[in-house]
């Protein structure tokens, strides 16, 4: 048995580059099954079958199994093996605080971790692959077995009381958890492999990540480089410095001392069976199975199923005229007003974020760009250092400022309220010996994070706009749902009764999904817009993002352009609301001059 983890920040090909190296181990003989972890998995999009919850074979292949997890699958599990048959013993009153207790995100976090380390007990398979969630997840993921293997042993020592009640409840999990920490730390059985773009921002991420996971003892690391441009586009002179670019990034991860590997941009999309096979058939450059011709052109072609569809065409100044008109729709004239920018990870919320927050700024209004996602792209950008949670304003004529939510900061200002507010009640040691496991729990700090999350809503009232770099779909629907769930149990939390209802008050916060004009982000970014819709938010525009402009016409990027338009109309067919226009930089987007260059472009 062998474990692949494919690991790194979203859009880089992660799903792709795991769906595909499954089929070759499949292939090859071996029996194989392709994990997603992620809340917002796309694997049955890849593979164009339904997968869900449960282990499913992959159609067309004789060696392939895949499974979605999910975590309201995970729940449902691992309530019936914490209850067994006592659920129909147990009086009324028992089971619903029971189901109360089920409900909370810390019993989310637990099941969904249990089934992830179940994994490691599997038979009957030679490799079992994961594909993991974008980077933060994943490594509050694999640092779990660690916690929780050491958090039992400390409570048992106390009271033996979790954040899910007796510790009796978790205790049957210890040695699976132990297996699977030893299998992630073991070379000849876990292989972790980072996925990157050619990107100056990608390389750091996966340096600071790997250099977190060392600390696991997880060493087996490779990186696979996705999306290389062609050395034929350097002849081009639109692409000749990208390329130069690129090539110097190469030369960085070469000399990482990990063992590396290339994939160079495919002439079009990769989904279905067919163009998984021939992934890394010789990684040629323009491999003709890759994307051309594809089905969704041939039964989605329309009259009119391009950028005029949005009445412009891939003009930049035409984009840069309908941009213009669309913001000042949405400048608000009351504050303080809200901006969430979300979606699958790489659809670009961070530069979205910078863009829209640059503009309010240099039109009058005092504003704040706050990243919640732990990466913290907005001051990488912007060269700036925003280790405290303070903001901080940016060089020049016009109020931008930058700030950030820690999570580590807002454990430790949790945890010191919490227990100051139970000093000011009572003075019982055994007491507050329960509270101090409760506290050191995993679980407390996704609590934490909600609470500074939503202190923002209350306090920071000398902004005119707070605009959140939120993180990636699945996370970012799942500290929304967390915050209407606490605000159910507590009712008389006034503070964050008036959050939830700012939150749904569109005269107050406007809800943006990024995305960019390809299946995937087109299909999830569907899924997170109908999610927020249930919750009582309503979507108010979208950054459609990665455009390929009239700078793009060089004959390689043909099939993608001719993809794109079809994606572009199907984006309009879906959603049927406003939408904002990025084009694809040629170059990355990873510092101040490189932002204003593209806010030229666009506003």
């Amino acid at each position: 048995m062998h474990y692949y983890f494919f690991h790194g920040k979203g859009g880089v090909g992660k799903t792709t580059i795991a769906s595909a190296f499954a089929v070759k181990l499949s292939l090859n003989g071996e029996k194989t099954l392709i994990v997603s972890t992620d809340p917002a998995s796309n694997i049955g999009d890849v593979f164009e079958q339904n997968i869900g919850g449960t282990e499913k074979k992959i159609e067309g292949l004789n060696n392939l199994y895949a499974v979605e997890m999910d975590s309201d699958t995970e729940i449902l599990k691992y309530k019936k093996r914490v209850l067994g048959d006592n659920e129909n013993l147990l009086p009324q009153e028992v089971i619903e605080m029971i189901e109360e207790e089920f409900r909370s995100p810390c019993v989310s976090e637990i099941a969904f971790f249990n089934s992830f380390t179940e994994f490691f007990l599997k038979k009957g398979y030679d490799n079992i692959i994961f594909d993991t969630a974008p980077s933060a997840h994943t490594l509050r993921l694999l640092e779990l077995p660690l916690e929780w293997t050491t958090y039992l042993d400390e409570v048992k020592k106390g009271a033996g009381m979790t954040c899910m009640g007796p510790v009796v409840n978790l205790d049957g999990y210890y040695d699976q958890y132990r297996t699977a920490l030893n299998a992630l730390k073991d070379t000849d059985l876990t292989t972790f492999i980072f996925v990157m773009h050619p990107q100056e921002l990608d390389f750091n991420e996966i340096k600071l990540s790997a250099d977190e996971i060392k600390k696991l003892g997880i060493t087996n690391i490779e990186i696979i480089v996705n999306a290389v441009l062609p050395d034929e586009l350097s002849a081009n002179n639109d692409f000749k410095e990208a390329v130069s670019l690129q090539r110097e990034i190469l030369k960085q991860v070469d000399s990482s001392g990990y063992k590396t590997s290339k994939i160079y941009l495919k002439g079009g999309e990769v989904k279905g069976l067919s163009s998984l096979i021939d992934f890394f058939a010789g990684n040629a450059l323009n491999d003709k199975s890759n994307g051309i011709e594809r089905s969704e052109i041939t039964n989605a072609k329309r009259e009119g199923a391009a950028l005029n569809v949005y009445n412009f065409n891939d003009n930049l100044e035409n984009i840069k005229e309908e941009n213009n008109k669309f913001i000042k729709t949405i400048t608000p004239q009351k504050t303080p007003f809200y901006f969430f920018f979300t979606g699958k990870g790489g659809t670009g919320k961070t530069t979205s974020s910078l863009l829209f927050g640059k503009y309010f700024a240099s039109h009058g209004k005092k504003t704040l760009v706050i990243s919640a996602d732990s990466s913290y792209h907005t001051a990488r950008v912007m060269g700036i250092d925003i280790s405290n949670e303070i903001p901080k304003k940016l060089d020049g004529n016009y109020e931008l400022y930058l700030a950030k939510i820690s999570p580590t900061q807002a454990l430790d200002e949790y945890k010191a309220k919490t227990v100051e507010y139970f000093k000011s009640y009572s003075n019982n040691e055994d007491s507050f010996k329960v509270l101090e496991e409760e506290l050191n729990s995993p679980c407390t700090e996704e609590v934490a994070v909600f609470k500074k999350f939503s202190s923002y809503f209350v306090g920071y009232k000398d902004f005119d706009i707070i605009i959140f770099d939120a993180a990636p779909t699945g996370h970012a629907l799942r500290l929304l749902y967390i915050s209407l769930e606490y605000a159910k149990m507590n009712k008389k939390d006034l503070e964050l009764e008036r959050f939830v209802n700012i939150l749904k008050d569109c005269n107050k916060t406007m809800f943006s999904l990024c995305l960019y004009p390809e299946f995937s982000p087109i299909e999830e970014a569907k899924r997170a817009y109908d999610d927020l819709k249930l919750a009582g938010i309503n979507v108010s525009f979208l950054v459609v993002n990665y455009i390929l402009t009239d700078i793009y016409k060089d004959s390689f990027f043909k099939n993608m352009k001719r993809l794109q338009d079809t994606y572009l109309f199907s984006i309009k067919e879906k959603f049927n609301i406003p939408a904002f226009f990025i084009p694809k930089s040629i170059n990355e987007i990873n510092n101040p001059d490189s932002l204003d260059k593209l806010y030229s472009m666009v506003i």
